[in-house]
């Protein structure tokens, strides 16, 4: 979709909201504008570092809750201006100096009080190399002066766990898109928000900075509104955090199209492989078997596609990744896909009709539990829950049931819908548990991470089941599932089976964005008790299990088999 015309009467919508000062709306650049110099871009990228910092140390802006983005506006405008990359840095000062110094801030300067897990990173303030002397004298004068705050004006705790919330975000209708400048604000927002509200930063790429200088360019030429999505999904994809995605606009992410197949599919053996039906009688007659290993789409083997898309798919490891473009593989505008697909060790070429979401289920092939009941015994010595639809108020009865059972396996390859963790988690622990620690922002110090001191446990419940506990996992888990196996680890013996998880712990935090889009973040850092970290690595499993291509044609469920002959010390095969 083409970005709409700025109208005037846009413009003055926008002067109307103070959102540019009125000198700047005849030179305001809008769509049309043409790319600028490289040494304009560098500046850009300059200008929307120092402009980050001010917004989150200024206590006229922290404090007095000033107009974070009509300053932006302001002094792009004057960095545009400016013939030279020396010219430039002097209009950025002049900026400074309107902004004023800071008020002293007497016996309220921030401390760093509390136990640090992550420090901001903020040397290149004092680089004048990278900033020059004067900007470094205001910036350094102004992180001196920083208020000490339990909230700012534009982040704060959002919950009680401490993870931060941007409330304060003008999102912009879709119609001001159509101004370069509203594009970089979403940039620059969305890029200084991850350098001092992110908990993981430490574990993107080492130069950040270069993330900033790869959006800038593109959301400024961007010509269409799918062009600008695009730019801030690759931007979140580079936070490598599976939480973290413009998740208002995943449509403008490949593959793109009105339709789609009617299967859920998942990586098996490194191929995407039909895994259940989304629709009980369009997926079985649309020619594809469950089993069927797709290998190219349309003409594109299925690794190349990969490739191309996986700059756009936020992640926080490769299986979960491939995991994301698995499940929309085969999109499409056409209503037939052509498929290559491997069917028991012979190719064979589909016409595949694609259909309406409408008309599918996808949340059918998400999961890889067990399809059926909640709650059910395998045999009289195995219990099984799964996780996804366990309700708090059902796990006592369950529990019950299983107590003669020697294995009680919790199935984890799924999303707790309904928190579970204490209501089941107490009936497998003899004794108070930890299992994790929390780091949280500090409001005063942006980009500083501590320890909360919050520390997450499970306490015992009658009755105690003392078999062997099974939790198994994979790409599925994800986030509360991660949380729910971690405290379940801590059972006396626990067993964790399967293959990587997720990677991605912790409350989100909602980031809004220009044109009425959003998007997510980890908020929170979660780590182990000895905190050890759990974001990107996920939750190592004891015994490392991934199903075949042979088990899963079997209609085996390989995972669960492993997980229990190792708990029952004998083999063990599910019964259909």
């Amino acid at each position: 979709m083409r970005l709409p015309a700025l109208t005037g009467r846009a413009c003055s919508a926008l002067a109307a909201l103070g959102l540019f000062p009125t000198v700047i709306l005849s030179q305001a650049p809008t769509v049309d504008a043409a790319p600028l110099r490289p040494d304009q871009y560098e500046s850009a990228v300059l200008l929307g570092r120092v402009w980050g910092f001010v917004k989150y140390h200024h206590a006229r802006f922290v404090v007095a809750g000033a107009n974070a983005d009509s300053a932006l506006i302001e002094s792009f405008s004057l960095v545009l201006e400016a013939k030279t990359p020396t010219a430039a840095r002097d209009s950025i000062v002049a900026w400074l100096d309107r902004i004023g110094p800071p008020p002293p801030c007497a016996d309220r300067c921030a401390s760093g009080t509390g136990d640090v897990a992550l420090s901001a990173d903020i040397a290149w303030i004092r680089d004048t190399a990278t900033v020059g002397a004067r900007i470094a004298e205001r910036l350094g004068r102004i992180h001196a002066e920083r208020p000490q705050v339990a909230r700012q004006r534009y982040a704060g705790p959002a919950t009680q766990a401490q993870n931060p919330g941007f409330t304060n975000e003008p999102p912009y209708e879709a119609r001001f898109l159509a101004h370069s400048m509203i594009r970089l604000v979403g940039v620059f927002r969305l890029w200084n928000i991850l350098e001092y509200w992110f908990p993981y930063r430490d574990l993107m790429e080492p130069d950040r900075v270069r993330i900033l200088r790869d959006a800038v360019p593109a959301a400024w030429t961007a010509t269409r509104t799918d062009d600008y999505q695009r730019v801030l999904i690759r931007l979140m994809a580079r936070a490598q955090d599976t939480h973290a995605n413009l998740w208002s606009s995943l449509s403008s992410r490949p593959p793109v199209g009105r339709y789609v197949l009617p299967v859920g599919m998942r990586m098996i053996e490194g191929k995407p492989v039909v895994f259940r039906f989304t629709n009980d009688s369009l997926g079985p007659r649309s020619g594809l078997q469950v089993g069927d290993a797709i290998l190219a789409v349309d003409g594109a083997p299925v690794d190349s596609l990969f490739r191309v898309w996986a700059p756009l798919y936020a992640a926080s490891n490769q299986p979960t990744r491939e995991r994301d473009m698995t499940r929309g593989l085969g999109r499409g505008d056409d209503t037939i896909a052509t498929l290559l697909v491997d069917r028991g060790g012979k190719s064979l070429m589909l016409r595949v009709p694609r259909v309406s979401p409408a008309l599918t289920n996808p949340m059918a092939a998400s999961t890889h539990d067990l399809p059926g009941e909640t709650f059910r015994m395998l045999t009289p010595e195995v219990a099984y829950v799964k996780l996804g639809p366990l309700m708090p108020d059902s796990v006592a009865g369950y529990v019950q049931r299983a107590m003669s059972a020697k294995v009680f396996v919790v199935d984890n390859r799924n999303y707790p819908s309904h928190f579970p963790l204490a209501a089941l988690g107490g009936h497998l622990v003899p004794a108070r548990a930890e299992f994790a620690r929390i780091t949280a922002a500090d409001w005063s110090n942006p980009g500083t991470f501590r320890w909360s001191g919050m520390v997450s446990s499970l306490q015992p419940r009658v009755p105690l089941f003392t078999g062997k506990v099974v939790i198994l996992v994979d790409e599925a888990t994800q986030s509360s599932a991660e949380f729910h196996t971690m405290a379940f680890r801590t059972a006396p013996g626990a067993l964790v089976v399967g293959s990587t998880t997720a990677g991605a712990d912790g409350n989100v935090s909602r980031i809004p964005l220009p044109g009425g889009m959003h998007a997510l973040i980890s908020g929170i850092g979660v780590f182990y008790p000895d905190r050890r970290p759990t974001q990107q690595i996920g939750i190592v499993p004891d015994l490392v299990v991934r199903p075949t291509l042979a088990g899963f044609r079997a209609g085996r469920d390989e995972v669960l088999e492993a997980g229990v002959s190792r708990a029952l010390g004998r083999p063990f095969k599910l019964q259909p």
